[in-house]
């Protein structure tokens, strides 16, 4: 018994070492903590106690594919500012293993020096390999584990590292409520981009709760992320700052419920057809940290839509980051073993005689 409450104490303490890295932007491969799957994305983002588990949220929660079917192949992608892609592919056979790739392509550069003559043209992108393991534990409980090795490229600066997410998903069938506990980039960095200069991977905690009330034909989803970092607000300390560059002055007790909504998001998913779903989404921190003080526009808004037809399940969304522009994912799932059925079945000839 005392072994194990000195194993607890270590680990948060070596929760609380990882966190406090974190702030100031001083960790790398922030592409861990990017959204893949369209749905979760048109909720919001960081649900990780979505009622129904695919493979394409298991960047989400590893736990999801403990409820998933097998034979699903899952394939997601995304087309950001300037030209940079990102995207997902994620296989789940009929173990308890599913195999993925996330990745992120930032585009084309041209290597120029100080006197602007220019050199060759170069890319960079960002990987990580996903190994999947999940398991349900009696009619409530499933649990997961990510497994990431890491691979990023900048040209002349390359690292390397190895990270893993554990998920915990709890689900209640009669209550029609689910909730989720996810700890997301426990990990180091290998091969560091500069000798010695080791950084910090992007830890990430999220609690999750979804509740479909009774008969009704909708879903609420409630999420709070980054609970590692209890103060979200940015910490501005330079008095030369002028006044136009400040946020907005607040009180102690709007400073604090501040700081609380920005780990606050929200989502709603309606279901006007067994094969068609709806879904809208807030998230307070985007909103707040990305919408203008003269013009608030759709900033931290996001919507989206689910169809199911001929064993395919298509996913968008549609998620607004600023007014200078937004962002578009979509998800394909398909069971590979009813399209090769569907390729591979015989034709019957219409002119064959009947015995």
């Amino acid at each position: 018994m005392k072994a194990k409450i000195k194993l607890i104490l270590i680990f948060f303490v070596f929760l609380q070492y990882m966190a406090s890295a974190q702030n100031g932007g001083r960790y790398v491969f922030t592409f861990l903590n990017n959204g893949y799957s369209a749905k979760i994305e048109a909720l919001g983002g960081k649900h990780a106690a979505y009622f129904k588990g695919l493979p394409d949220k298991l960047t989400d929660n590893p736990a999801y594919t403990a409820l998933s079917e097998s034979n699903l192949l899952c394939l997601q992608y995304q087309n950001n500012y300037s030209g940079i892609n990102q995207g997902a592919v994620f296989y789940k056979n009929k173990s308890f293993f599913t195999l993925g790739l996330v990745f992120v392509q930032y585009g084309q550069f041209t290597r120029a020096d100080e006197k602007a003559f220019r050199y060759e043209n170069f890319s960079a992108a960002e990987y990580a390999f996903v190994l999947n393991y999940a398991k349900k534990i009696g009619n409530k409980i499933a649990i997961g584990v990510n497994l990431k090795p890491i691979l990023s490229d900048f040209y002349l600066y390359s690292s390397i590292g190895i990270a893993s997410d554990w998920g915990v998903y709890y689900h209640l069938d009669e209550q029609l409520f689910s909730a989720a506990f996810v700890i997301k980039n426990l990990g180091v960095q290998i091969k560091p981009y500069f000798e010695k200069n080791y950084e910090s991977l992007p830890l990430e905690m999220n609690l999750s709760i979804s509740k479909k009330p009774e008969h009704a034909p909708f879903a609420v989803f409630v999420s709070f992320h980054n609970l590692q970092t209890p103060i979200l607000r940015y910490q501005i300390e330079d008095p030369n700052l002028t006044e136009y560059t400040l946020a907005p002055k607040l009180n102690k007790i709007e400073t604090i419920g501040d700081n609380i909504l920005r780990h606050f998001i929200a989502g709603v998913e309606i279901f006007p057809d067994k094969n068609l779903n709806i879904q809208l989404g807030y998230n307070y921190k985007k909103r707040a940290e990305m919408s203008l003080p003269t013009k608030k526009g759709m900033s931290g808004l996001s919507m989206g839509f689910s169809l199911q037809k001929s064993g395919f399940i298509v996913e968008y969304s549609f998620t607004s980051q600023h007014i200078a522009g937004s962002q578009h994912y979509i998800s394909i799932i398909t069971k590979l073993s009813e399209q090769a059925n569907k390729f591979f079945k015989p034709r019957h000839k219409s002119n064959e005689k009947k015995e």
